[in-house]
């Protein structure tokens, strides 16, 4: 007799991109894992992850996928039903936050049905604004962690974004034309984003 999942076949799959959350660029080799589901694919999952056990150790477990190089995963065959994703990206060390998708798929007669499980992954960012004594905004300012090779420019407006950095406690050193540098200790939480506002003086006062 045909179980839920044979009868499922082809019919449904689970797709998306992971990003990154600050600059929308795609993310290669993240990982996502379906973490709840129906309990037919509950059912199918056990015995694929039996044989996955014995099996060569470069088939992916059919819970798990990883994006390419331009961010997309997919899963094919799913059941209907609703599925919890579990998205991170573990080259990065700290410098991304984890997150889940919720995602629900499922068919209209013989029309398969993509469900989009998209996802964007929070960078370990520090951002803020440089200005000068009279508190006008400094642009061209070099923002660069110590000990680290990140480091960006102020814009116009003074601003700076320092993106998907490790986490941890990072000192921020900054140098423009005709002011003295000036340096900051920031923790950095993995995911999260922190301020770290410079207000520069002028060189020799």
């Amino acid at each position: 007799m045909p179980t839920t999942w044979d009868t499922t076949r082809r019919q449904v799959a689970l797709a998306g991109m992971v990003t990154d959350a600050e600059t929308g660029r795609p993310l290669g080799g993240a990982r996502v894992e379906i973490t709840a589901g129906p309990a037919a694919f509950r059912r199918w999952a056990d015995v694929r992850a039996r044989e996955h056990a014995g099996g060569s150790a470069t088939v992916q477990a059919p819970h798990l996928a990883t994006t390419s190089a331009d961010g997309h995963f997919r899963f094919a065959d799913l059941p209907d039903g609703a599925y919890t994703l579990a998205v991170s990206l573990p080259p990065a060390g700290s410098r991304y936050g984890a997150v889940k998708v919720k995602a629900a798929v499922a068919r209209e007669g013989e029309r398969v049905v993509h469900a989009d499980a998209g996802a964007a992954l929070p960078p370990t960012r520090i951002r803020g604004k440089v200005t000068g004594a009279d508190g006008e905004a400094v642009a061209m300012a070099q923002v660069a962690l110590k000990g680290g090779g990140e480091q960006a420019l102020t814009g116009a407006d003074g601003r700076y974004v320092l993106n998907a950095i490790e986490a941890g406690t990072r000192t921020v050193v900054v140098s423009a034309r005709g002011h003295a540098p000036a340096a900051q200790e920031v923790k950095a939480a993995a995911g999260k984003s922190k301020t770290a506002d410079f207000s520069l003086v002028r060189a020799g006062s």
